[in-house]
C-alpha cells in the first residue's frame, strides 16, 4: 500500500496532498511527533489552531498553522493519522488570501477518508 494523491486549484493558487507511508515505511509515533515532522521546514511559530478529529473510526490531529516555503508565505492545513501499519499526511497549502475559500475542498476530502483495504 502507499501513494500519493494531489489536487491543485488554480483559481485559489492552492493544493490538497494527501500521501501514505506504510510496511516499512510505517513510523508508529504519537500523532504529535508525526505532525512536527510532517511540518517541518514549512510551518512557522505555533499552530492557529488544533483539534483532534476522528477519521475512518481513527484518531487524527489537524493544525493550521502560518507557514512559509521559499520564501513565499501561504496557509498549511495538515492532517495525521495511523491505521492499518500506514502512516496518512494530509496537507492543504494555500495563501493566507485563499486559505478559507478552499478550506471546505479540503474538508471534504477529509470527511470523505477511507483505508482502501
Amino acid at each position: 500500500k502507499g501513494g500519493i494523491r494531489e489536487w491543485f486549484n488554480s483559481t485559489l493558487s492552492s493544493t490538497i496532498y494527501v500521501d501514505s507511508n506504510c510496511a516499512q515505511r510505517f513510523q508508529d509515533s504519537p500523532l504529535h511527533d508525526l505532525m512536527a515532522h510532517l511540518t517541518a521546514g514549512v510551518a512557522v511559530g505555533a499552530p492557529l489552531r488544533e483539534e483532534s478529529l476522528t477519521l475512518d473510526n481513527r484518531a487524527a490531529l489537524m493544525r493550521v498553522y502560518s507557514g512559509n516555503l521559499d520564501g513565499v508565505p501561504l496557509r498549511v492545513g495538515a492532517v495525521v493519522l495511523k491505521k492499518n501499519n500506514c502512516t496518512y499526511d494530509m496537507l492543504y497549502l494555500s495563501p493566507s488570501s485563499t486559505f478559507e475559500a478552499g478550506w471546505a475542498d479540503f474538508v471534504g476530502v477529509l470527511s470523505g477518508f477511507q483505508v482502501m483495504r
